[in-house]
């Protein structure tokens, strides 16, 4: 059948009004991608992958939660990634079955998502705008991503911005009360460490992800710790990361030293230019002291693979230049056995022998630092002999009567008064606060050991007087071995209670970091 001819005027109407639904429709489309933010692709930066629960913590299923809704992007470092799909639900349950991985919305049940594979990460709908995601019930930046453990189970990643990321590393790590060039000092550090595992493949690599959230990388719990202070931190420094020779290191840092940083050598790796050994006089002395029986280490031994019999004689037969033990021998009826290095806590439990700085049957010494930073033979045992040599202590303070007694204060118990009236306590937990001045006007602090040390030297140079450090035995025979050492961790890089003195005294952030890094640039 012929059509029937159509006029012009009849032919204009028809073409405006396809014109007109086109428009429509074309503007309903803008209006919608306008408001789930841009989600064609999300820009998230550099990005650090975060294994929230993994091999033995693995799970079966977990829920996500987002106001806004979701949406699926494929995974990139750089932060780049394009929306695969969007979902408008707001809580969902991802649960594994026999190797099957479903995501469905927990308020009807229909699955919605399929086909999820490990390069797939689900953030919310308008993470451009700001918007976190719920990762059961705890808040994060970011979104969450998830790779295989086994046929039943799934490992939960946080994928962060790097910077995001720093915020929730500080408030646990250094702390809010802090002062703030040490936060930042932590923050840029903190920064180094997640870049080069995310660059070069951390320990955590094998499960998918680049750093765990607990001590043995950085210590991590999203948006629920984040704080006024540390977020500035980490906002003042954003981007900032150590580098040695022109690449970003991985900044280790610790607790406290005891009294002197390691050499990385000596504790894990092979040599490393700028993480080398220094006097650390900043760092309040921490003592601890552990006991064990000797057929509580045979039952260690025999429990490691290592049976040498009825336990004879423990001996430390290796110790690095600055004192830490490097080996410890085990001697037995039936063999011999030996630690070194890090294997040395791992036997023992990292909690009870809390760093590598221990003697047997130890106490603590007071020890004299030479100008190029060595430590001599002979210690520094009495305040007389101190001021001998022209190092300053306050190991005791007393308070004359009228009646000519004397009795001993605390050096915690220490105030001045202002001209006001006001009592101030001059003497803080960190040991900043009481300062002795010599005849040449330079100030010493005089932390709460007793030893006096001078602040704001030039970073690597040997402006202290008195470090402490521990002596005693190195081998033990009786049957039952006490050990007594200084510092908590494996004493390499930073040292945190000392950066927190240091920030008290003024130093900077970068001040902080290249007097514990050698050789390296902050940028």
């Amino acid at each position: 059948m012929i059509p029937e001819k159509v006029s012009n005027s009849q032919f204009k109407r028809s073409v405006c009004c396809l014109l007109a639904v086109l428009m429509c429709t074309l503007l309903c489309t803008v209006h919608v991608f306008a408001e789930a933010g841009e989600q064609t692709e999300v820009h998230m930066g550099q990005t650090i992958k975060v294994g929230l629960k993994y091999g033995s913590t693995a799970v079966s299923r977990f829920t996500v939660g987002c106001d806004g809704g979701f949406c699926v992007a494929n995974y990139s470092s750089n932060g780049n990634m394009p929306v695969l799909q969007t979902v408008s639900a707001t809580e969902l349950e991802i649960a594994v079955n026999g190797g099957e991985v479903s995501v469905k919305d927990i308020a009807t049940g229909d699955t919605v998502l399929s086909g999820m594979t490990t390069e797939n990460m689900i953030l919310p709908l308008f993470y451009n705008e700001g918007y976190s995601i719920s990762i059961d019930g705890t808040m994060y930046h970011g979104g969450v991503m998830f790779t295989p453990s086994g046929s039943d189970k799934i490992n939960i990643i946080n994928a962060v911005n790097i910077d995001q990321y720093v915020c929730g590393v500080l408030p646990s790590e250094i702390g809010s009360s802090s002062p703030m060039e040490t936060i930042k000092a932590q923050a840029v550090a903190a920064r180094s460490y997640a870049l080069v595992s995310a660059l070069e493949g951390g320990n955590h690599a094998s499960y998918g992800f680049d750093v765990c959230p607990s001590t043995h990388c950085q210590v991590y719990r999203g948006l629920k710790s984040e704080s006024e202070a540390c977020n500035r931190a980490a906002s003042e420094t954003a981007g900032q990361c150590i580098y040695y020779e022109g690449k970003p290191v991985m900044a280790y840092y610790a607790k406290n030293s005891g009294g002197y940083t390691q050499n990385v050598e000596d504790v894990w790796s092979s040599r490393l230019g700028y993480l080398r050994a220094v006097p650390d006089p900043y760092c309040q002395p921490y003592l601890w002291e552990k006991t064990y029986s000797f057929s509580e280490l045979e039952s260690r031994l025999a429990a490691d693979g290592k049976n040498v019999g009825t336990l004879t004689k423990v001996e430390i037969t290796g110790l690095a230049d600055n004192g830490n033990v490097k080996e410890i021998t085990f001697t037995g009826t039936e063999g011999s056995a030996s630690y070194s290095k890090y294997t040395i806590r791992s036997f023992f439990g990292s909690s009870d022998v809390k760093s590598n700085l221990f003697r047997f049957n130890g106490a603590v010494k007071y020890v004299d630092v030479g100008e190029d930073g060595s430590i001599p033979v002979r210690e520094t045992e009495t305040p007389e002999d101190a001021a001998a040599k022209g190092v300053l202590m306050l190991k005791e303070l007393f308070m004359l009567g009228a009646n000519g007694s004397s009795g001993q204060i605390k050096a915690d118990e220490v105030y001045v008064i202002g001209a006001g009236g006001e009592a101030k306590k001059v003497y803080a937990d960190s040991g900043v606060g009481i300062y002795a001045v010599n005849a040449a006007g330079d100030k010493y602090l005089i932390n709460d050991t007793g030893t006096i040390a001078k602040p704001n030297g030039d970073a690597g140079s040997s402006d202290y007087m008195t470090i402490t450090t521990v002596e005693g035995s190195l081998n033990e025979t009786s049957g039952s071995l006490r050990i007594v050492g200084l510092g908590y961790g494996h004493g390499i890089g930073m040292q945190q209670d000392g950066a927190i003195a240091m920030g008290k005294l003024g130093w900077s952030y970068d001040q902080i970091l290249k007097y514990y890094y050698t050789g390296i640039e902050i940028r």
